[in-house]
Order: C-alpha cells, then sequence, then structure tokens
C-alpha cells in the first residue's frame, strides 16, 4: 500500500488486477450514470422477491457485450471501488446469466474442473436442505428446519 498525503497511518490501497480493458468498462458506466439516482432495491410485496431492475439502451448493451469473465471482473471492481449501481446491476446481470442453467452447465460455464465439484453426497444433502427450506418458506422470516 502506498501512504496517502505523507500519513504513514492512512493508506491507499492499489487495485492491481484490474485490467486496462475493465476499468475503461467501468469509466463509461460512471460517465453514463452520472447525475443519476443510485437504483433502489425493492421488493415484492406479495412473493417477497426482489424485483429486478429496468435497464436503460446503454445499460442493456454494456451488459450484453460482456462474457461471464468480464463480467465478473466488472462486478469484482465494482464491489472494490464501491460503485453501488454498477454493483447492483451487475449482480442482477450475473444472476441471468446463471438462473435456471444445470448444475453440469452452471460447473462449465464457470469453469469448475470436475474434480472440484460437489460429490453426489453433499449435492444431496444440499438438496434435502433447499427441499425443507422451500417447504417453510424460508426467506419470509420462517427459521430453518436444518441447522448448518
Amino acid at each position: 500500500m502506498t501512504p496517502l498525503c505523507g500519513d504513514s497511518e492512512m493508506e491507499f490501497p492499489i487495485l492491481t488486477n484490474l485490467s486496462v480493458d475493465t476499468f475503461n468498462k467501468v469509466v463509461a458506466w460512471m460517465k453514463h450514470r452520472a447525475g443519476k439516482d443510485e437504483p433502489k432495491v425493492e421488493t415484492d410485496p406479495n412473493t417477497h422477491e426482489l424485483k429486478w431492475f429496468e435497464l436503460d439502451d446503454f445499460e442493456t448493451k454494456f451488459f450484453e457485450q460482456l462474457g461471464v469473465k468480464e463480467l465478473a471482473s466488472v462486478m469484482n471492481a465494482s464491489f472494490y471501488l464501491q460503485i453501488e449501481s454498477l454493483s447492483l446491476y451487475a449482480c442482477q446481470s450475473m444472476a441471468a446469466v446463471l438462473k435456471d442453467k444445470t448444475v453440469e452447465e452452471l460447473r462449465q460455464l464457470l469453469n469448475i474442473p470436475e474434480e472440484d465439484w460437489l460429490s453426489e453426497e453433499q449435492m444431496a444433502e444440499i438438496r434435502t436442505k433447499n427441499a425443507c427450506e422451500d417447504a417453510i418458506g424460508v426467506g419470509m422470516g420462517a427459521k430453518r428446519c436444518l441447522i448448518s
């Protein structure tokens, strides 16, 4: 870390793994969002599910042109730089990419080697836990029926 303003107590972290391409994307996003309100996370009162953000033309094109690896880089940069709008929209875009994929499709999409994947026993345990949570409505204030 580099001292900031000669004060040895303050440090300015340097993001060394931010590519020029990702940085340029972040700058383009910031220019587009300049002067706009931060997005508000809203929940559907009936389903208690998060509502999807509505993207304008620029934002739609911005995320459509990113592959999964690029999107992950933009997400990491947005978290590190604390750019709330980019973080929220990038997370939504990643969720859209991952939504409705099979386990095998996710493994391939995220480049997870077969040997690093969960065993059948681990998968069965997760399925049981998720089925139990779905049955009692976890996420709406209900208690978990399986405690980790």
